[in-house]
């Protein structure tokens, strides 16, 4: 019976955290910065990866270079990268 009964008052008490104003403003401002370094990181990707389609369309236009040459095409986790340096 008390470790319900302690299980309840835990379970009220994170409620009550989970709910405060001071969790809702912080949870809120590192969403902003999340969003604004995703914002920022997706669009760099995309100019990355719209210069690795024009390097590619080169290299097929193009005969004469090697056969081992090949442009690195860009991770999809440079997005994720941005979320660092906006805080």
């Amino acid at each position: 019976m008390e470790a319900k009964g302690l299980f309840n008052v835990a379970r009220k008490e994170f409620i009550d955290h989970l709910t405060s104003k001071r969790f809702i403003i912080i949870l809120a401002l590192f969403l902003i910065i999340s969003a604004s370094g995703i914002h920022e990181g997706i669009n760099n990707y995309n100019l990355q990866l719209e210069s690795y389609k024009e390097l590619i369309s080169q290299i097929k236009e193009v005969e004469g270079i090697g056969p081992g040459y090949m442009p690195e095409k860009p991770s999809i986790m440079l997005v994720f990268m941005f979320i660092r340096n906006s805080a």
